[in-house]
């Protein structure tokens, strides 16, 4: 099982928390930061997708 977690971050909060979810999953697990990388993966190559962002004003 393959999972891709994909992610934005402005003060690094989500990207603490991708990395804990990255230890606690089970199999391989990619991080695509989407504020950084150029172009987006092929998502068909991945059995689960966890997109996160950031919750801004409650």
């Amino acid at each position: 099982m393959i999972t891709l977690i994909l992610y934005a971050t402005k003060h690094g909060r989500s990207e603490k928390t991708a990395h804990i979810l990255k230890e606690k999953l089970n199999g391989q697990v990619a991080i695509f930061i989407l504020s950084i990388e150029k172009s987006i993966p092929e998502l068909y190559e991945f059995d689960n997708l966890v997109p996160g962002g950031s919750i801004h004003a409650g």
